[in-house]
């Protein structure tokens, strides 16, 4: 690709890598709609969780808007080693302090969080029974072996490529980059968007 590059002038590789971009984008639009549909599936169908336990709790992870997120925070603070407070799960996950303590409640009476009192502030981490809902959640989610995942990090990496090489083109010319060059995406035809 980067032989065709040097023949074009630089509108041309403007032009050029724009549309590649185009075409990754969408490709990798495709794979996280699918994705996100996938995910969505996971939480209503909770096909990761192995007792009536860890189904009402991912019920209420469902049901609470901050629920997930919060989890997710005590959970990496688990990995990372270190104990999560309120302040930093309310700054983090941008909910109010009386939703978080709610939540860090409700975990607690769950058995998906453990306390412990600090100095000044309550510690928080994830028990081995909430890490390990969340291992089966990933390794089914991410680690699968016909992940889509893979190719879609790859066209990521591809597009992330072709950006910095456009800056590297428009950057050259004293200019960046702008939409002077850039075509419209042509839409579909209304009965391929109906069907």
């Amino acid at each position: 690709m980067n032989e065709t590059l040097q023949s074009l002038t630089d509108i041309e590789k403007v032009h050029k890598i724009r549309l590649i971009m185009d075409y990754l984008q969408d490709e990798i639009s495709k794979v996280v709609a699918k994705r996100e549909i996938q995910i969505f599936r996971m939480h209503n169908e909770a096909t990761y969780i192995v007792d009536e336990k860890e189904r009402e709790w991912i019920v209420y992870l469902n049901e609470c808007v901050y629920g997930r997120p919060l989890m997710r925070y005590v959970c990496l603070c688990t990995l990372e080693n270190r104990w999560a407070t309120v302040p930093d799960i309310i700054t983090s996950i941008g909910c109010q302090d009386k939703t978080a303590r709610l939540t860090l409640r409700k975990a607690l009476d769950s058995g998906m969080v453990i306390l412990k009192k600090g100095e000044k502030k309550l510690l928080y981490q994830a028990t081995d029974t909430a890490m390990s809902i969340y291992s089966r959640y990933i390794k089914q989610l991410y680690l699968e072996q016909n992940s889509p995942l893979p190719s879609m990090f790859h066209e990521i990496m591809q597009y992330r490529k072709l950006a910095d090489r456009l800056v590297t083109i428009t950057k050259e010319e004293g200019r960046l980059p702008g939409n002077d060059y850039q075509e419209k995406r042509p839409s579909l035809p209304v009965d391929k968007v109906n069907n």
